[in-house]
Parts: structure tokens; C-alpha cells; sequence
């Protein structure tokens, strides 16, 4: 854990590093084969794994403007969440021309931790950071048939003064509606 992790009673948030990309790695793995669990054309693959430890080694080694913040229940605790926002970082996920708005992107939170907040907390710790990179706003995405999605982009628009939450109409997972 970096030494600029923020404690509180609702757990610990830091901005990994790049020594953290196992961390990383695990927790990506668990986000994409839940995802092809729930229908999603994304594989927990060798080819998928590489491509976003390169995001993840774009993000903590400065090449793009942004972060990757990781959540843990206890100081000293493996992370059992994750937020990778900032700049895109080529790949088609979203428009590559940030106009100073970062995206709040590769947010997955371990089952056992869901519906305590830890999203949203780690998006209120990630908003005041933007400046820093350059950026103006924030935009995330969120799926139409997700209910923890939609009440959690609500509370995100009001606590964390988000520039922009984009409600994706593609249904959860990639399917479609």
C-alpha cells in the first residue's frame, strides 16, 4: 500500500503503483470471468489480461493522464476493489479525445463488498484528483438494467459533482435489450 492511502472506518483507498499489478491482475481476472458469466463477449484470456495490464502500466507509470485507486477493507488488506479513470487509453472503449473529462472506467468491486458504497467511494476520491491531470469533469458509464448502477450514478451526480454520467442502453453485460 502506497503511503498516501486515505483510512477511514469505511476502509482504505491508494493509487497503485506499478509494483501493484498483481493486485491488479487478480482482481481484473475475477471482473471479467463474472462478466462472461453474465453474458459478456469479454474473456478473462491471456489476450484480454495483457491488454489491460497495459492500461493498468499506462496509468501508473504516467503515460496517460489518470489512476488506478484500489479499495481495501483493513490497511494492510489485498484490494478487493478497483477504478481505472482517467484519458482512454487507445482502445475503442470510449472516445479517445478526453476534452478534459476523465473516464471513470474498470470500476469492479469484489461480491463480498458490494452494496457498501465502495464505488462510489473510490469515484468521490478520484474526482478532486482530476485537476491535477488536466482534467475539468468526469464521465462513467452505467447499464440501464443494473438497479445498484442506476441508484449509484444518482448518488455520484450529487456528492462527487460529476461533469457527466452517461446511462449506456446496451443492457448489462453487453446484451442486448
Amino acid at each position: 500500500m502506497s503511503a498516501a492511502a486515505e483510512t477511514s472506518h469505511e476502509g482504505v483507498i491508494w493509487a497503485a503503483v506499478p509494483g501493484d499489478r498483481h493486485h491488479f491482475v487478480e482482481l481484473w481476472k475475477a471482473y471479467l470471468e463474472e462478466a462472461r458469466e453474465g453474458g459478456s463477449s469479454l474473456h478473462a484470456d491471456d489476450h484480454n489480461l495483457r491488454v489491460f495490464r497495459g492500461y493498468f502500466d499506462s496509468y501508473t507509470r504516467g503515460d496517460l493522464p489518470g489512476a488506478v485507486l484500489f479499495w481495501s477493507a483493513r490497511p494492510g488488506d489485498s484490494p478487493s476493489a478497483v477504478l481505472m479513470w482517467g484519458k482512454n487509453a487507445g482502445e475503442p472503449i470510449w472516445h479517445d479525445d478526453h476534452n478534459g473529462v476523465a473516464n471513470m472506467w474498470g470500476i469492479y468491486v469484489a461480491p463480498e463488498h458490494r452494496s457498501e458504497g465502495v464505488a462510489l467511494r473510490l469515484c468521490a476520491h478520484a474526482v478532486p484528483l482530476g485537476p491535477d491531470f488536466g482534467f475539468t469533469g468526469a464521465s462513467t458509464v452505467v447499464r440501464v438494467d443494473n438497479p445498484l448502477g442506476l441508484a449509484f450514478r444518482d448518488t455520484l451526480e450529487k456528492i462527487a459533482n460529476i461533469k457527466q454520467v452517461t446511462v449506456d442502453f446496451v443492457g448489462y453485460w453487453g446484451k442486448e435489450e
